[in-house]
């Protein structure tokens, strides 16, 4: 497992003059790569082994209970190179948020058993769920096989998110480009209040 970084953590807050809403926004280039590999094999009475890999809100898992006959080999490798985050809030609560790092887990495992085998994953999204207080899944998988089975699993999850981590302004200074604004980044604002910069230009 290695992680360095010689680069700062930018955290910018901004408030608009006459609007509740706070948008803070989290940079960081903070590359973090781990390997992880095992194998065992067994014949017994009986034997459970359980496996979770995690990372960000995304994880492969693996429950093998029961087993007489048992032969198990994993690998995973999982890195971030890049942590975005955006929470537009008031003084009171979080209004929504979003987590974009460029990130990857990948994920292989073949197994025999010959008793109880379940499979799952997560893949999270990247707008969080207020209500919730949580990212809910993008995609997910729960698998249950029972008997004697040779199994083999593949899971590869990636995302990756570039920002400008300059210090530019935060919104153009261009009124044509309004309607090519997501709502989500209009929340507190107006077309005139940010784009329109004759007003803020003109000569008394």
């Amino acid at each position: 497992m290695t992680a360095t970084t010689e680069n700062e953590i930018n955290i910018g807050v901004v408030k608009p003059s006459g609007s509740p809403i706070y948008t803070i926004t989290l940079n960081e280039t903070w590359p973090a790569y781990m390997r992880a590999t095992r194998t065992m094999e067994y014949f017994g009475r009986q034997i459970n082994d359980r496996d979770f890999e995690g990372d960000n809100g995304d994880y492969v898992g693996t429950n093998l209970l029961y087993n007489q006959e048992l032969f198990k080999d994993r690998r995973s490798i999982m890195w971030i190179d890049r942590m975005n985050a955006t929470v537009l809030a008031t003084d009171d609560v979080i209004a929504e948020a979003r987590f974009q790092p460029t990130k990857y887990l990948g994920y292989r495992i073949e197994t025999h058993t010959t008793g109880l085998a379940d499979f799952r994953y997560k893949f999270s999204d990247e707008r969080y769920n207020v209500k919730l207080r949580s990212y809910p899944a993008r995609s997910e998988g729960d698998e249950r096989y029972y008997g004697t089975y040779d199994l083999i699993r593949r899971i590869e999850m990636r995302t990756v998110y570039d920002k400008n981590n300059g210090t530019g302004e935060w919104l153009p200074c261009d009124f044509a480009v309004w309607a090519d604004i997501l709502p989500y980044d209009r929340i507190g604002h107006s077309a005139d209040e940010v784009f329109n910069c004759f007003c803020n230009s003109r000569e008394d």
